[in-house]
């Protein structure tokens, strides 16, 4: 499986702090956009939040801010776009990181 590259500088505790209700849902539409449909950071504010005005920089600042490299260095952005939800998640789930663990929540609770 192709690993994400993950921010050394986000704590499991950073990532849990930024996962609350209040962001859940744009959190999991986020990183399912980014990583499965291969989204540039624009596409989703426009798609998930209706809006042209923050330029990215709200889509960047939560997915690195749940660990998710998005320079394209990293090849992130649609890692996973030949993969269905139900393949990836217990990827995630099975590995001994807390972090990915909670990214694979996140993206089960995506209908698809």
């Amino acid at each position: 499986m192709a690993e994400i590259t993950l921010l050394a500088s986000v704590s499991e505790k950073d990532q849990n702090d930024f996962y609350s209700d209040k962001y859940k849902t744009f959190l999991s539409n986020a990183l399912y956009g980014y990583l499965f449909l291969g989204s540039d950071l624009r596409e989703i504010e426009r798609e998930y939040l209706n809006t042209n005005e923050l330029l990215g920089f709200f889509s960047k600042g939560v997915l690195n801010m749940m660990g998710i490299d998005t320079s394209r260095k990293s090849k992130n952005r649609g890692k996973y776009h030949n993969m269905k939800i139900s393949e990836v998640v217990p990827l995630l789930m099975s590995r001994n990181d807390v972090r990915l663990n909670n990214i694979g929540r996140l993206l089960s609770e995506i209908k698809n």
